[in-house]
């Protein structure tokens, strides 16, 4: 193997390269160059980080950084040169996140922001990251905050209902107890599939989760006005499960309803199960559906509280049945494709 082979498969082979362009000769070593040493060194930082990539990730990060310092510096094309800043810190940031420096990633991530300005993709896809990265790590008021600022730069790229940033938020809402938000959200979404043809029933799991977070925040009235505006903003929910599912409910609920507590909960578990039968449980919906029983029987909620395993359904004979529903506070929605 030729010597040239093996430094063009040294990551220090290139390092080295661009140090040297800073040594000697001073403002001079750009002329002898012939070229931006900025530029030049920026790229030789890039090969070594591709090659460290393989072998050592937080050098690889490092030399990422290295690369975007060097654009900042270099002379060309203002827009293009932003362009490659950002992804030099995204990809930084990716190194970072690989060996779970999730703090030092969402700061790798934040100095891309400033070079992301006028360019709404660019601040989309970095707020997602961050929050993607808050949410993981449990820390879900921010999280819910960068998603919130994620969804303030949604445009024509980004106008898939069922992958919105704000159905993010509205899960965390839910986590964090802060229902109504969940509830505009949910209400909104569930809104927009009004006139997506066949698609317009998956509004109906939207209005399902806002009619479940009336329940939880004890807002029977707004629950009441809800329900019977929610057919005409979407006509799918007039016959649909998910509206049986919540009359039943209310129906269990009613101060009228004489049943013991033992009894109701054992109805409730019964409509859980029939409806787990027709349609698999989202992570977001069990937790609703979990919440909702602490209703019903407030003395349960403190053993919920003790358990990161819930179970909706106190049967289990059933074979089909999902037993021991897990879930964690990071949460994906089920996706039916994008829509237009």
């Amino acid at each position: 193997m030729a010597a040239s082979d093996i430094d063009s498969n040294n990551p220090e082979f290139y390092i080295k390269k661009a140090e040297e362009l800073f040594k000697g000769f001073g403002p001079l070593k750009a002329w002898f160059v012939g070229e931006d040493k900025y530029e030049i060194a920026a790229e030789h930082y890039n090969k070594a980080a591709i090659l460290l990539g393989r072998t050592n990730i937080k050098r690889a990060a490092e030399m990422k950084i290295q690369e975007a310092k060097m654009l900042i510096e270099s002379s060309g094309d203002l827009k293009y040169k932003k362009l490659r800043i950002v992804n030099a810190y995204k990809e930084a940031g990716q190194f970072y996140k690989k060996i779970n420096e999730f703090h030092t990633a969402i700061s790798t991530y934040e100095l891309a922001l400033p070079y992301s300005i006028m360019n709404n993709d660019s601040l989309y896809e970095i707020y997602g990251l961050i929050g993607d990265l808050y949410e993981s790590n449990d820390l879900h008021e921010k999280a819910l905050n960068a998603y919130e600022t994620q969804a303030e730069y949604i445009n024509e790229n980004h106008q898939s209902l069922n992958k919105n940033p704000l159905l993010k938020v509205a899960e965390l809402s839910i986590i964090l107890q802060k229902y109504e938000r969940a509830i505009e959200i949910y209400e909104y979404i569930a809104t927009a599939y009004k006139d997506k043809g066949v698609l317009r029933f998956k509004g109906c799991d939207y209005f399902l989760l806002s009619s479940l977070c009336y329940i939880i925040n004890d807002d029977y009235v707004g629950l009441t006005r809800a329900l019977t505006t929610y057919p005409d903003k979407n006509h799918a929910f007039l016959r649909s499960k998910e509206s049986e599912l919540v009359n039943n409910i209310i129906g269990i609920i009613n101060p009228e309803n004489t049943c013991t507590v033992a009894d109701k909960i054992k109805q409730y578990s019964t409509l859980c199960q029939q409806y787990d039968n027709i349609k698999t449980l989202s992570p977001i919906l069990v937790i609703a559906l979990t919440k909702v029983k602490d209703v019903i029987d407030p003395h349960w909620r403190n053993h919920t509280n003790n358990c990161s395993t819930i179970d909706i359904s106190d049967q289990h004979n059933n074979s089909t049945q999902k037993d021991n529903i897990s879930f964690s506070p990071s949460l994906d929605l089920p996706l039916d494709g994008d829509l237009s």
